[in-house]
């Protein structure tokens, strides 16, 4: 097996030239007597793209959770979901400083809520400034520096309830750019978003949430699939059960729900 450097730039001249050396190197451990049965080099992007065609196998990875490296197609779909629930809510006067450092300033009265996650359970602290959560049906903007357990989003005029769920990313309704990137104003923050507002990619955003998100793993057919990804786009992502498969109650330190759908 091998691994392609840059599949996931399309018609870069590197993947012809890897290609290449491994057809060789195959051919090369064959003549000395070797007889490798299953071939594989493409991950998810040279899938994708057709740029290792013609081995044994394919390693198909971040690919199963919605995530193109490649950039290139429309025909994956998120099946990650990150909500948390409001711990409290206040109403803010003009001039208050939010967050460590009290970089943010609320600039007009104002409601905020915190939500019990933060740093170390994989929210990039890169993303302070940037980053927006699902809430009431619209996007809210999370304000001050993250903190290690905790981040502070501003509700504007809406004062929310202590229990209320936040969507923190999720996948995107039907027909709203599945696959490209593509988001709109009014739809659920998706993984890919959160990179941009970190500077990193996809795969570091999924692979960081930490131990102390509770996981609640579905298998779904493409019905559900399709019906879950509009009733995302309604405020009303899949609501996850009181227990986790094994049949252990979530974690009680943090109430955050990271949930995992995969077509049967």
């Amino acid at each position: 097996m091998g691994h392609m450097s840059s599949a996931d730039r399309p018609g870069d001249g590197r993947d012809t030239r890897e290609v290449l050396l491994f057809r060789n190197a195959v051919r090369s451990a064959r003549r000395r007597g070797l007889g490798p049965l299953v071939r594989h080099l493409a991950a998810t992007a040279a899938t994708i793209t057709g740029a290792a065609d013609g081995f044994d196998l394919h390693r198909v990875g971040a690919g199963l959770f919605g995530i193109d490296p490649s950039g290139t197609t429309t025909a994956l779909r998120d099946t990650l979901t990150l909500t948390t629930t409001v711990v409290s809510a206040r109403a803010l006067p003009t001039g208050t400083r939010i967050g460590y450092g009290g970089d943010h300033v609320t600039d007009r009265p104002t409601n905020t809520a915190l939500l019990p996650l933060g740093y170390a359970d994989g929210l990039p602290r890169a993303a302070s400034g940037r980053a927006v959560v699902w809430v009431r049906g619209r996007r809210r903007p999370l304000v001050g520096r993250f903190s290690m357990d905790s981040v502070v989003v501003d509700t504007g005029d809406d004062l929310l309830l202590p229990g209320e769920r936040v969507t923190v990313f999720g996948p995107r309704a039907s027909g709203a750019g599945a696959g490209t990137g593509a988001v709109g104003r009014d739809a659920v923050p998706t993984v890919a978003e959160w990179a941009a507002w970190a500077d990193t990619i996809p795969h570091e955003l999924v692979t960081r949430v930490g131990t102390r998100v509770a996981r609640v793993h579905r298998t779904t057919t493409r019905a559900d699939a399709d019906s879950a990804a509009h009733a995302c786009g309604d405020d009303a992502a899949p609501v996850p059960s009181e227990h986790s498969p094994s049949g252990r109650p979530p974690s009680v330190r943090s109430p955050i729900h990271h949930q995992e759908g995969h077509r049967a």
